[in-house]
């Protein structure tokens, strides 16, 4: 038999098919070499061998058996096979690479795909959506201080909250478009349900003489953060299809916010013991434009880590509640202001369980810092009010989440 291309056909090739035909559930009735040699010489006339060639790197097979217009049955063996998209019979070939033949459209047979990965492969300029959900943990810490008015002590009063731990919901999207785009976002709200906090005064500079601390409870309160971005994929290797490594320059926006409530007083220094009454609130504010980097390394076709590291400019803002200061306005006895900048890392393990569903563990780190042009401004009862310095304000955290992820 010729074959196109000036490829030769021999028995291993032919043992090759056989194999791959039994796997269909179909059962040969003659040893593929007989087959060949009958088909070289003219034998079992009602047997047809078509080998189409199209242009694909994959090797589809699969067998389609009809009953011919006298009844009897033919066996036609459909190869798939890249490289044109010509047909090929064993009946006629010219010498160069063999008449074209049209099959009858209702004898065409589509190819089986032989691809063990099983996620949706997004075509070039196809949009992807993808949305996910996140249950999880995370640890705060904050702590800010102001200057008395005349510059001394340099910390007059220093506020920080520790071990301030939340239950956090997340919800997020990716969308590829075009090809390399992203555009993604999430929101998150946190659920504050334990946490401690101190409030320190001093005389002299540096926080020494401290006359002043208390020790308080910060078990109530909420976060909210929200993140947009927009990015442009490059990658190394074959896109979408592991083992690849890719690269997201990313840009976006984030806006963050704290609510802490302060309950529970006991004044430490000097040491009376507790107190009735305290029911304080601080809240900061962060926001601004960000810039970083996500890489992504997919090492099976299930399984892919990523990491991001972003840095935000931000702008701070803060707004307190003193309500046991009767010389202070309720319900905003102070304001602060400051600019700054912060770093959030992250990484997100996935593993495919479906075509369409991703399990998903992620961790979080971020690390931020206001100490540039602040001010702390005190709004007393009168309706006057004094601004100092605000030296800084600094905030930690990180968290544990462990969720699902949907691709539309």
């Amino acid at each position: 038999m010729l074959m196109p291309s000036g490829l030769g056909f021999h028995n291993q090739q032919l043992g090759a098919v056989g194999g791959a035909l039994a796997a269909t559930g179909l059962i040969l009735m003659c040893p593929v070499t007989a087959m060949a040699g009958s088909l070289a010489s003219g034998g079992m006339q009602g047997m047809k061998m078509y080998v189409f060639e199209e242009a694909s790197n994959d090797s589809d097979l699969t067998v389609r058996i009809s009953e011919s217009n006298g009844g009897a049955k033919n066996l036609k063996m459909v190869v798939f096979d890249g490289a044109s998209a010509a047909q090929y019979t064993s009946e006629s070939l010219p010498e160069e690479r063999g008449r074209n033949l049209a099959i009858p459209p209702d004898e065409r047979v589509a190819p089986v795909v032989l691809d063990e990965y099983p996620r949706k492969q997004p075509q070039e300029d196809d949009l992807q959506i993808k949305g996910y959900g996140e249950l999880g943990y995370r640890h705060d810490q904050m702590k800010w201080s102001k200057a008395a008015p005349g510059g001394t002590p340099n910390v007059l009063s220093e506020l920080q909250w520790d071990a301030v731990q939340s239950v956090v919901i997340t919800g997020g999207t990716d969308i590829t478009f075009a090809d390399n785009w992203q555009v993604d976002g999430k929101i998150s709200y946190g659920q504050i349900v334990n946490g401690k906090n101190q409030d320190s005064d001093y005389y002299s500079n540096y926080r020494q003489d401290e006359f002043s601390r208390s020790n308080n409870a910060s078990d109530d309160g909420m976060s909210i953060d929200l993140s947009a971005g927009l990015g442009y994929h490059l990658t190394v290797g074959r896109k979408n299809r592991a083992p690849y490594w890719r690269f997201t320059p990313k840009v976006g926006y984030a806006f963050h916010t704290q609510h802490f409530n302060m309950t529970d007083g006991y004044q430490t220094i000097p040491a009376t013991g507790s107190f009735d009454g305290l029911d304080s609130t601080y809240e900061g504010t962060w926001y601004g434009p960000w810039g970083g980097m996500a890489t992504k390394w997919a090492f099976t076709e299930r399984f892919s880590a990523e990491a991001a590291a972003a840095y935000h400019w931000i702008d701070y803002e803060g707004t307190g509640n003193w309500n046991l200061r009767n010389d202070l306005q309720q319900p905003k006895s102070f304001t602060h202001d400051a600019d700054g900048g912060g770093i959030v890392s992250s990484a997100v393990f996935r593993y495919l369980l479906t075509p369409n569903w991703i399990i998903r563990f992620s961790a979080e780190y971020q690390h931020w810092l206001a100490n540039n042009d602040g001010i702390d401004k005190m709004l007393f009862a009168d309706g006057s009010s004094a601004e100092m310095k605000f030296n800084e304000v600094k905030w930690k955290s990180y968290g544990f989440n462990l969720g699902v992820e949907y691709i539309f």
